[in-house]
């Protein structure tokens, strides 16, 4: 039995939503696209290393390739940084949008809106 995830991930100054596929064996793989350009979608793969703390990679349909590793808050929720050929990435998992700010390296000026549930979350202007 699998258990998927939201994922929200900046990439530069990019929004990416997905979801994460975790399996009984610690491994799974990662679905992204673009927010502000939804034909660019990027999949990888990830596994626990220990209780908590796991790596994995990523590729994406535009060349871009990258490298991440992230930190378990609860079994099905956690936060990490990576490093991709556009930039540096952190991304959150099982965290809605709220929660996610914190964890977050959002651009200057941005903040974190909607749901990504209802696949509408968004960077916004500060103070819009």
């Amino acid at each position: 039995m699998s258990t998927s995830a939201p994922v929200i991930a900046i990439v530069k100054d990019d929004l990416f939503t997905g979801t994460a596929l975790g399996y009984p064996d610690k491994t799974g793989k990662i679905e992204l696209a673009s927010v502000l350009d939804p034909s660019i979608r990027c999949v990888g793969n990830f596994a626990y290393v220990d209780t908590k703390m796991g790596d994995g990679d990523i590729r994406c349909n535009d060349g871009s390739v990258g490298t991440f590793q992230f930190n378990g808050l609860t079994m099905f929720s956690g936060y990490g940084f990576g490093t991709m050929t556009l930039g540096s990435m952190s991304f959150t998992f099982g965290l809605n949008t709220s929660e996610a700010g914190e964890y977050l390296r959002l651009p200057k000026g941005k903040v974190l809106r909607g749901a990504v549930k209802d696949n509408n979350a968004s960077l916004v202007d500060v103070g819009a």
